[in-house]
């Protein structure tokens, strides 16, 4: 039972974006798998007797953490009287941080951890084909642009480049998948990763292409895959002509939507250095309060810093601290380095791509990155790739990457 809730929970958060796509009235299938997240999470607290105490007590302190943090910026912006709307709306995105303890349990064996990161990447090949379909649709007129438009659109969750391209808050996936798709063996993961580089090609989004070379590059270094590493450049300097240059030229008004984000961003930042003062560096300014008169923007780690202060800052970069220990607590001849990679690396392109879409302050990225948090913390406790039953692990092996 607790199994099936949680591959359900996992399937809707890397195939379900922002949550919007299944609702019932006010209520999404997002809202109602998060109740009974935390139901079973009391329940497995209390008569799971397999669970590993130290991830329980980790889990346990980061989500005590969470609400004392997020509960002082709270605070902070009910003192300054801010809407209590607003109030709401700035915390209700973090409250995934109280499933902490469920993952942790949940994610408590290596085969866990291993369908897990299966799970994903199947998720980011529909994502792509989908994608590739739709697009294929719409350049050749099978698809009607106004009919697609307003179903799409009504949903919250597709923003539209053009006639031609449109971008999915699920897109993250796409990202993520490419890096676990590289270490899949086989023809058909070649494949996979391919229509998955391609499509994240197509959504035309500038973070997608930065944040996905950058983790790739820097994970390839670390793996010594020269050769490998050599293509990705290649791949890279192609992927962005293509998104910075050509596909832009192809689709109606982008630029001119690309520029005004452009100055969006920057007028941002002009906001803050002006309007920042002593203790808005300390505790920040408070949930419920405008940037630039806007409530939410764009790059997380700034709307962190002006709502919940220096303290804030730390407690959102501890996630990526801590998987980087436990990351290195894997032995490199081990059969799990090469999946813990791939989880360690996707961490890290969430950091970046949260740079320029607020994906981490949210279920979209914060989900990925619990769930890679404690899976790392499994495999850095597993010394070899055999689980309790003997049986080896084969999907993740040390045999090369698959872009080779």
């Amino acid at each position: 039972m607790m199994r099936a809730l949680y591959t359900v929970t996992v399937l809707e958060l890397f195939l379900g974006g922002g949550g919007r796509l299944l609702e019932f009235g006010p209520v999404t299938l997002r809202m109602v798998l998060f109740v009974l997240c935390i139901c079973a999470s009391m329940v497995l607290l209390v008569f799971h007797k397999n669970k590993d105490g130290g991830a329980v007590l980790f889990s346990l302190g980061v989500s005590v953490v969470y609400m004392l943090v997020h509960g002082l910026g709270f605070f902070n912006g009910a003192v300054k009287g801010a809407d209590w709307a607003d109030l709401l709306s700035d915390t209700q995105p973090s409250l995934y941080w109280m499933l902490a303890p469920f993952f942790a349990i949940m994610l408590g064996s290596v085969s866990v951890v291993r369908s897990t990161a299966t799970m994903l990447c199947m998720s980011g090949v529909v994502l792509a084909i989908i994608y590739l379909i739709s697009v294929v649709g719409l350049w050749s007129g099978i698809l009607e642009f106004d009919r697609f438009y307003q179903t799409l659109d009504s949903t919250g969750e597709f923003f539209f480049r053009g006639e031609n391209f449109f971008f999915y808050k699920g897109f993250l996936y796409l990202a993520i998948s490419s890096v676990f798709l590289m270490f899949m063996k086989g023809r058909l993961s070649s494949v996979a990763l391919l229509l998955v580089i391609v499509a994240l090609t197509l959504t035309l989004t500038r973070g997608f292409v930065i944040s996905t070379a950058a983790a790739i590059i820097f994970m390839l270094f670390g793996l010594r895959r020269w050769k490998s590493l050599a293509l990705a450049f290649l791949l890279t300097f192609i992927s962005g002509f293509f998104v910075w240059f050509y596909l832009p030229g192809t689709s109606a008004g982008f630029s001119e939507q690309r520029e005004i984000s452009n100055n969006v961003r920057l007028n941002d930042l002009s906001f803050m250095l002006e309007n920042a003062s002593v203790s808005t560096l300390i505790i920040g300014e408070g949930f419920g309060s405008y940037i630039n008169e806007r409530l939410n923007i764009e790059n997380s780690f700034l709307w962190i810093g002006w709502k919940l202060g220096v303290a804030g800052l730390m407690f959102w970069l501890f996630p990526l601290i801590t998987a980087f220990i436990y990351y290195h607590r894997i032995d490199k001849n081990d059969l799990n380095y090469n999946l813990g990679s791939a989880f360690f690396y996707s961490i890290l392109l969430v950091y970046i791509q949260t740079g320029s879409n607020p994906f981490l302050n949210n279920p979209i990225g914060l989900s990925f990155v619990l769930i890679s948090l404690f899976s790392l913390r499994t495999l850095a406790n597993f010394s070899d790739s055999r689980e309790m039953t003997g049986k080896p692990i084969t999907y993740f092996d040390k045999t090369g990457v698959a872009i080779l």
